[in-house]
């Protein structure tokens, strides 16, 4: 049918040079969307929306993943799909990708989960926002404490309180937090690990 489609030039919009990707004409699109809602249930669309984000997860198209998981009415799915390769693309330094990502996620949704709150604070950091900074991280420690957080998290917490003391001048705290977090940090998490050593060394030398 699409071979079809491309030979009679119809509805088929290629998106790239060798034709194995493409999408239909928007027009053409909502027809379709429009008989789909006429067919089926919002359940089986969901479900539907479901395979789709799994599919697109496998094959490390996270952006459509997390669409397709909002899509299917399961925000909390696409919370994890966010938590599970945020660091990923941290460690590329594709801290704008995050962002987007943690932008789709319902507030509500947010501030239940504290690998959502680091990782905002860690954005917030990266871009120098630090009223956000220490209030995203104030609240992912309240979770912590409740016992809703991980053990290995304890060490970005240090990281994060560390980059706040060091930027309001409270040096010999950022050097305890920044030290306590070289310690607890887990070993994959590299960029934090050099973040850590960076800001160790310069806040050393300035006190």
């Amino acid at each position: 049918v699409i071979g079809e489609l491309q030979s009679e030039n119809l509805f088929a919009i290629y998106l790239d040079p060798q034709n194995q990707w493409f999408r239909y004409h928007h027009l053409f699109q909502e027809l379709l969307q429009n008989e789909l809602r006429k067919t089926f249930s919002a359940k089986d669309i969901a479900n539907v929306h479901m395979r789709a984000c799994i599919w697109f997860e496998t094959h490390d198209f996270i952006g459509e993943a997390i669409h397709h998981a909002l899509q299917s009415g399961d925000a909390v799915f696409a919370a994890r799909i966010v938590e599970r390769h945020c660091y990923s693309e941290m460690e590329e330094d594709r801290w704008v990708v995050v962002e987007r990502w943690l932008a789709l996620i319902p507030e509500d949704i947010s501030k239940q989960r504290p690998t959502i709150l680091i990782a905002k604070a860690l954005v917030a950091s990266a871009a120098q926002r630090f009223d956000q900074l220490i209030s995203f991280t104030n609240e992912a420690e309240l979770l912590i404490a409740d016992g809703k957080g991980s053990r290995g998290q304890e060490g970005e917490l240090n990281f994060l309180k560390g980059i706040a003391d060091f930027w309001g001048g409270a040096f010999e705290e950022s050097i305890r937090y920044l030290e306590s977090a070289k310690l607890k940090l887990e070993s994959h998490k590299n960029v934090l690990i050099a973040e850590v050593d960076l800001h160790l060394s310069i806040v050393r030398y300035m006190s």
